[in-house]
Protein backbone atom coordinates (compact mmCIF):
# COMPACT_ATOMS: atom_id res chain seq x y z
CA UNK A 1 0.00 0.00 0.00
CA UNK A 2 2.81 2.43 0.85
CA UNK A 3 4.21 2.06 -2.65
CA UNK A 4 0.95 3.36 -4.07
CA UNK A 5 0.96 6.35 -1.70
CA UNK A 6 4.52 7.24 -2.72
CA UNK A 7 3.74 6.87 -6.42
CA UNK A 8 0.61 8.97 -5.93
CA UNK A 9 2.67 11.67 -4.21
CA UNK A 10 5.09 11.83 -7.14
CA UNK A 11 2.25 11.96 -9.67
CA UNK A 12 0.45 14.71 -7.73
CA UNK A 13 3.59 16.84 -7.46
CA UNK A 14 4.50 16.39 -11.12
CA UNK A 15 0.98 17.23 -12.28
CA UNK A 16 0.70 20.24 -9.96
CA UNK A 17 4.04 21.69 -11.11
CA UNK A 18 3.13 21.03 -14.76
CA UNK A 19 -0.30 22.61 -14.26
CA UNK A 20 1.29 25.64 -12.59
CA UNK A 21 3.61 26.16 -15.54
CA UNK A 22 1.02 25.81 -18.29
CA UNK A 23 -2.14 27.13 -16.64
CA UNK A 24 -3.23 30.45 -18.13
CA UNK A 25 -3.10 32.67 -15.08
CA UNK A 26 -5.21 35.87 -15.29
CA UNK A 27 -1.97 37.84 -14.96
CA UNK A 28 1.68 36.94 -14.86
CA UNK A 29 2.54 35.63 -11.41
CA UNK A 30 5.06 37.70 -9.51
CA UNK A 31 8.26 35.74 -8.82
CA UNK A 32 7.58 35.37 -5.09
CA UNK A 33 4.14 33.86 -5.75
CA UNK A 34 5.58 31.50 -8.35
CA UNK A 35 8.30 30.38 -5.93
CA UNK A 36 5.72 29.93 -3.17
CA UNK A 37 3.52 27.81 -5.43
CA UNK A 38 6.42 25.57 -6.40
CA UNK A 39 7.71 25.13 -2.85
CA UNK A 40 4.22 24.47 -1.47
CA UNK A 41 3.63 21.86 -4.17
CA UNK A 42 6.89 20.07 -3.43
CA UNK A 43 6.26 20.23 0.33
CA UNK A 44 2.82 18.74 -0.28
CA UNK A 45 4.45 15.77 -1.95
CA UNK A 46 6.96 15.46 0.89
CA UNK A 47 4.09 15.56 3.40
CA UNK A 48 2.32 12.72 1.57
CA UNK A 49 5.50 10.67 1.95
CA UNK A 50 6.49 11.59 5.51
CA UNK A 51 3.29 12.02 7.51
CA UNK A 52 1.82 8.53 7.02
CA UNK A 53 5.22 7.06 7.92
CA UNK A 54 5.20 8.89 11.26
CA UNK A 55 7.86 11.49 10.50
CA UNK A 56 5.75 14.49 11.47
CA UNK A 57 8.52 16.11 13.56
CA UNK A 58 10.99 15.85 10.68
CA UNK A 59 8.39 17.25 8.29
CA UNK A 60 7.76 20.19 10.64
CA UNK A 61 11.50 20.88 10.67
CA UNK A 62 11.63 20.83 6.84
CA UNK A 63 8.54 23.06 6.73
CA UNK A 64 10.17 25.49 9.17
CA UNK A 65 13.31 25.64 7.03
CA UNK A 66 11.21 26.32 3.93
CA UNK A 67 9.27 29.08 5.72
CA UNK A 68 12.51 30.67 6.97
CA UNK A 69 14.00 30.54 3.48
CA UNK A 70 10.82 32.08 2.06
CA UNK A 71 10.94 34.86 4.64
CA UNK A 72 14.59 35.55 3.77
CA UNK A 73 13.70 35.70 0.07
CA UNK A 74 10.81 38.07 0.78
CA UNK A 75 13.08 40.26 2.90
CA UNK A 76 15.67 40.33 0.07
CA UNK A 77 12.97 41.48 -2.38
CA UNK A 78 11.84 44.13 0.09
CA UNK A 79 15.43 45.27 0.58
CA UNK A 80 15.99 45.58 -3.18
CA UNK A 81 12.73 47.49 -3.57
CA UNK A 82 13.72 49.86 -0.76
CA UNK A 83 17.15 50.49 -2.25
CA UNK A 84 15.59 51.26 -5.62
CA UNK A 85 13.15 53.73 -4.06
CA UNK A 86 15.94 55.44 -2.09
CA UNK A 87 18.09 55.78 -5.22
CA UNK A 88 15.12 57.24 -7.14
CA UNK A 89 14.53 59.79 -4.38
CA UNK A 90 18.24 60.73 -4.27
CA UNK A 91 18.39 61.11 -8.05
CA UNK A 92 15.32 63.37 -7.98
CA UNK A 93 16.81 65.41 -5.13
CA UNK A 94 20.16 65.85 -6.91
CA UNK A 95 18.39 66.68 -10.16
CA UNK A 96 16.39 69.46 -8.47
CA UNK A 97 19.52 70.82 -6.83
CA UNK A 98 21.30 70.83 -10.21
CA UNK A 99 24.05 68.68 -8.73
CA UNK A 100 23.45 65.80 -11.08
CA UNK A 101 22.11 65.68 -14.63
CA UNK A 102 20.18 62.43 -15.13
CA UNK A 103 20.23 62.67 -18.92
CA UNK A 104 23.98 63.10 -19.35
CA UNK A 105 25.14 61.47 -16.09
CA UNK A 106 27.74 64.21 -15.57
CA UNK A 107 28.17 67.02 -13.12
CA UNK A 108 27.61 70.53 -14.52
CA UNK A 109 30.72 72.59 -14.97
Amino acid sequence: MNGYIYALAVVIVVLAIWWGHYFRWPAKLPPLLAYSYGVATILGGVAIWMLPAGYSNLFLLILGIAVAAGAATGFAYLWDWGQKKIMEKLAALFSKAKLYDQDQSTKPE
